[in-house]
């Protein structure tokens, strides 16, 4: 199964998180032939783990071993998938990193603050590409001096692995044209030394009088970036579709309320 993953081009990080988690649902539920898999057995080892794991870490075992059941019932190696009708956890309000949008005032303090890294800051915030995404561009995937400036995101880098088309503001823009030389090769990173870790984004909310946690235990990470460019969407008027698409969601429950 792990190899047929590797075949359909998934990263290494994702087949060894499927292959982790599949091998310790095998260990802890005793399972030692597929006839041992079952609904009931799996939902005994949730309701075990409901207060030491998170509800997105337990929906994401679910996940890793559907996949694999699935692949063996398409292969004829299993009669029915016996997962079919193991619905995913629902997690609203039970997160255990709650996130929040940064206000207008925050980012320009942020900005100000963060040197060489408030590039990363502000491409984070007004692109939507998560951290993995803006880490991997390359100063090839980038359009500068056409109408409208885009980066091609390449499919091996985003989290559904599906090429994207993602535009890029003008104040962004002009950050990007004075980083850049025309010696650099084309496949330099473009924000290598500017992606800040999680320690020095802390740092430099620090330094702006911004709180990482507020009043109410949300963070204000790099992700939390992402939100905020759905969030100033919303503000703006854009329709509810466009920001799904925006964002790349397959679901606009996650854009309309987790990110919003």
């Amino acid at each position: 199964f792990l190899a047929y993953l590797e075949g359909l081009n998934r990263s290494a990080s994702h087949i060894s998180h499927v292959g982790t988690r599949v091998r310790k649902l095998i260990a802890d539920c005793g399972w030692r032939c597929l006839g041992d898999v079952t609904a009931k057995s799996f939902e005994l080892w949730r309701q075990k783990k409901s207060g030491a794991l998170s509800v997105k870490t337990r929906n994401e075992y679910r996940a890793a071993m559907y996949s694999m059941l699935a692949w063996l019932e398409e292969n004829e190696e299993l009669p029915a998938n016996p997962f079919k009708r193991v619905k995913k956890t629902d997690g609203r309000g039970q997160e255990t990193v709650k996130r929040r949008a940064a206000r207008l005032w925050e980012m320009e303090g942020l900005l100000n603050a963060a040197g060489s890294y408030a590039v990363a800051y502000l491409a984070a915030a007004t692109t939507g590409l998560r951290r993995g995404e803006l880490s991997k561009l390359e100063w090839g995937d980038l359009h500068l001096d056409v109408g409208k400036a885009v980066a091609l995101v390449r499919a091996g880098t985003t989290k559904d692995r599906k090429a994207a088309t993602v535009e890029l503001g003008p104040q962004l823009v002009a950050e990007l044209k004075r980083l850049h030389s025309p010696g650099m090769p084309s496949n330099g990173l473009v924000l290598a030394g500017r992606m800040p870790t999680t320690k020095q984004m802390r740092e430099h909310l620090a330094v702006a009088g911004i709180a990482y946690v507020d009043a109410q235990g949300r963070r204000l990470d790099f992700h939390a970036l992402r939100m905020t460019f759905d969030t100033n969407l919303g503000i703006a008027g854009v329709a509810d579709a466009e920001r799904m698409k925006l964002m790349r969601h397959k679901s606009p429950r996650l854009t309309m309320e987790t990110y919003t």
